[in-house]
């Protein structure tokens, strides 16, 4: 059970990781070392004596935290190299979804593994857990683990004995099977799992608002400038999305390439519906005349506009097109962001202030 609940904990972590990526969907990658950072296929260094201020989020990419640097947040790796030379630190938690990790330096929190290679050296230190489910963890001599080192669950034997030849079985009587079938009960249920993932979502968008609301305000104000256009947006995003990951899953090695990008996909999926969330709650206490703090805005605006639309969706045949357009909505509307973000800015053009005549055409 100790194991169990272990692995449990550590796959927890790597979905909690996962948050840090709305954040580079809605603004790009930022530069402020204050904060977190996000790297998709890109060569990050975070050089001697440098610290940063948050997570460090890794798509694919080749990260190298330098002796003496400092990560105050987590380290989450999907896919790419990461290498924490000695004398580093990382004060937090290191998830590790495929790729290869090099641990030089310390890391003060749990490290969990899905998949991947990760190489302890003779100065690693890991105050905490070690939990692995797949791929291969190699100790130098003089690495150290505090905690406890979970390895992959063995598959139970089962020995199934031979069915002895006898004589013919006899007929076995039909069951009497029975259908209950109460609509009432059905239609109850299914307002109640309206409500379930209308708390659920809430309460995500009130997490989310604590670390992302300028990311959140930025992707709800594309929406409500430019409805039309998100929507175009989100449905070409759903239409070419799915063929090229397509195209990415039949080759082998860009197979890890694709799974992500369907991780990403849907993230982003969640967040415009979050923040769209936010802008109903935004109205909400406008119209009421209240003020409300951020995550209590966000969280009953998500909540009512999730349950809204779950509650249109119970509605036959039609009732589908609510919860996608809603959608296709919130995902264009991230990807207008991050098009907007990626624009260069304008040139300012000066304009003369002089009263001196203009000279004369040739």
């Amino acid at each position: 059970m100790k194991m169990i609940s272990k692995i449990l904990t550590s796959l927890l972590l790597l979905a909690l990781m996962l948050a840090p990526a709305m954040s580079a969907s809605a603004q790009g990658l930022g530069d402020s070392l204050s904060e977190g950072k996000v790297v998709f296929g890109d060569n990050f260094v975070l050089s001697k004596g440098q610290t940063l201020g948050g997570d460090l989020v890794v798509f694919g990419g080749n990260v190298t935290i330098e002796e003496g640097a400092t990560v105050k947040g987590s380290l989450a790796l999907f896919g790419g190299n990461a290498s924490v030379a000695k004398g580093a630190e990382i004060n937090g938690d290191v998830a590790l979804f495929g790729g290869n990790l090099k641990m030089d330096g310390t890391v003060n929190g749990n490290l969990a593994m899905m998949g991947g290679d990760v190489s302890l050296g003779e100065t690693a230190l890991v105050d905490g857990d070690v939990s692995t489910v797949g791929g291969q963890i190699s100790q130098a001599e003089g690495s150290k683990v505090t905690g406890d080192i979970v390895n992959d669950v063995e598959t139970p034997t089962i020995n199934i004995p031979a069915v002895p030849f006898g004589p013919s079985a006899p007929t076995a009587p039909q069951p009497n099977i029975k259908v209950n079938f109460n609509p009432v009960w059905d239609f109850l249920n299914s307002i109640g799992s309206a409500f379930g993932m209308a708390i659920i979502l809430a309460g995500l968008a009130m997490l989310a608002s604590l670390f992302l609301q300028p990311q959140m305000e930025r992707v709800s104000g594309a929406i409500i400038t430019q409805p039309l256009v998100a929507g175009g947006f989100g449905l070409l995003t759903v239409v070419l999305a799915p063929l090229s990951l397509l195209v990415l899953a039949v080759t082998l090695i860009l197979s890890p390439v694709a799974f992500l990008g369907v991780v990403v996909l849907a993230l982003a999926w969640l967040f415009g519906i979050i923040a769209l969330g936010h802008e109903v709650g935004d109205r909400l206490a406008q119209s009421f005349h209240l003020t409300w703090s951020t995550p209590l805005v966000a969280g009953l605006g998500t909540f009512a506009l999730v349950l809204a639309t779950n509650l249109v969706g119970l509605i036959p045949c039609l009732g589908w097109l609510a919860p996608f357009l809603i959608g296709l909505v919130g995902l264009g509307g991230v990807a207008l962001t991050v098009l907007n973000s990626r624009r260069p800015a304008p040139v300012p053009v000066t304009v003369s202030t002089t009263d001196e005549p203009l000279p004369p055409a040739s």
